[in-house]
């Protein structure tokens, strides 16, 4: 039976929450966003233990009292390096970079930018910078060894499988939304590129999509509606998991909840109570875990150990162990991955640059779930 183990806490005894927590995907670090004021706090996860290294912006203006709408608003925005140990932060028209040896203001970025989101390309070699600092309904593409930039097509950041060629994004309309994927064209810089294939979902206000660790799985939280966490298949699509959770955001329920742990297949939420559920996709079993804080969990993280890092609402931030999810014990095996995401393109294809009616030329690989 699985175990959680509370190894660490840091902080706490604040009215600020903790809006988001983004691992590293190769190195103990943790960026926790702070949902009181423009700042991320960065910190060593690894020895179990959690120390702070550097907190970036953390003497802005506190929000007071807003929307927790609003307040998704105006946070600071943070993105890794996916092998490097280099953290971006955009915050007010201000872009930081962080590494163990310096904090700086990159300075060296096109005339004009004030992004608000920022994603790494897969390999890492190319930033996407949004919006665009030429146009508002496009993004930069900075080519990060030469420092050239081109505006590229804008989508909603999501998550990148463990291959490199594919990354989830989002597509939300009141009406409908769906779930798109993108394949990575490499370049100087990249760019992406919209696929034929996806996946419908009802009504809108989703979080961005999320792959596992294998690329076994994705995952989303929405929507507008109600509290949903739907789970599907990849490269299959096939829906594997849908529930709709008890209450509402008045309740204590947040967006940034969901993980996926080193487990192939393990899908970790954290609740209103403190609580941890776990999802065994693979079994297609449920398990409530004991509460390991009195107060809500607002975010949820997994990282590159397979430790999970919960942030509170009280400001509050735990490190958990898995009892069977250390990531040494779950290798991910490379020619599975390659075969996969090469199975999907296989039955999929680019959506010309040039179509006028993208929506009808798109093809829903989940007709007969809805």
């Amino acid at each position: 039976m699985t175990k959680v183990k509370l190894s660490a806490v840091f902080g706490g005894a604040s009215s600020a929450p903790v809006e988001r927590v983004v691992c590293h995907p190769r190195l103990p670090l943790v960026a926790a966003v702070d949902g009181g004021r423009r700042a991320v706090h960065v910190l060593d996860c690894g020895r179990d233990e959690l120390g702070l290294l550097a907190s970036i912006g953390s003497g802005s203006a506190a929000y007071g009292e807003v929307e927790p709408w609003e307040r998704g608003m105006r946070d600071a925005f943070a993105a890794w390096h996916p092998v490097e140990p280099q953290l971006l932060v955009a915050t007010k028209a201000t872009v930081w970079s962080w590494t163990p040896t310096e904090l700086r203001e990159l300075t060296a970025l096109p005339a004009g930018a004030a992004y608000e989101e920022l994603l790494f390309s897969p390999d890492g070699s190319t930033l996407w910078a949004s919006p665009s600092s030429t146009s508002s309904r496009d993004m930069d593409a900075i080519d990060l060894a030469t420092g050239e930039v081109v505006a590229v097509g804008a989508y909603p950041w999501g998550g990148a499988h463990p291959s490199g060629a594919v990354m989830l994004t989002t597509s939300q309309d009141q009406g409908s939304s769906r779930i798109d994927f993108l394949r990575v064209e490499q370049g100087a810089p990249a760019d992406r590129r919209l696929q034929r294939l996806m996946v419908v979902l009802g009504n809108d206000a989703y979080q961005p999509p999320i792959f596992s660790s294998d690329g076994r799985f994705f995952a989303i939280r929405g929507n507008a509606y109600g509290e949903t966490l739907t789970a599907f298949e990849f490269p299959s699509l096939e829906k594997v998991l849908h529930e709709e959770f008890d209450g509402t955001e008045d309740d204590g329920w947040w967006r940034n909840d969901i993980t996926f742990g080193a487990k192939p297949g393990a899908l970790w939420v954290g609740t209103p109570t403190g609580a941890l559920w776990s999802y065994d996709l693979v079994a297609g079993t449920k398990t409530e875990h004991g509460v390991l804080t009195g107060h809500q969990v607002t975010a949820i993280g997994c990282t590159s150990l397979g430790h999970l890092v919960i942030g509170c609402d009280n400001g509050e931030i735990l490190l958990a162990s898995i009892s069977d999810g250390a990531a040494a014990d779950h290798p991910i095996d490379p020619d599975a991955v390659r075969t996969d995401v090469a199975a999907f393109l296989a039955a999929t294809e680019d959506v010309p640059a040039d179509i006028d009616d993208v929506e009808s030329f798109l093809i829903a690989a989940n007709d007969n779930d809805r």
